[in-house]
């Protein structure tokens, strides 16, 4: 299942109460929903959903930069 950041730590535990953690994993996706370019703060964001106990985690980026040239994702 794919939650924000915030509510994983409250879906494993719900997961667990219902006997489902072993069948279900916690999926979330971070630097969401604007893909700010703060690296720094999407890496943090990030290493904060896994210790929190995601299984997955999709980083959302608004910018891909190749060299000096930015060129927009969307």
């Amino acid at each position: 299942m794919c939650v924000y950041p915030q509510f994983i730590v409250t879906a494993q535990r719900a997961l667990t109460a219902h006997t489902l953690n072993d069948q279900v994993k916690i999926a979330t996706v971070t630097n969401f929903p604007n893909g700010g370019d703060d690296i720094m703060a999407a890496a943090r964001e990030t290493r904060d959903a896994v210790a929190s106990g995601a299984h997955g985690v999709k980083l959302k980026s608004g910018v891909w930069e190749v060299g000096r040239v930015a060129y927009p994702v969307d």
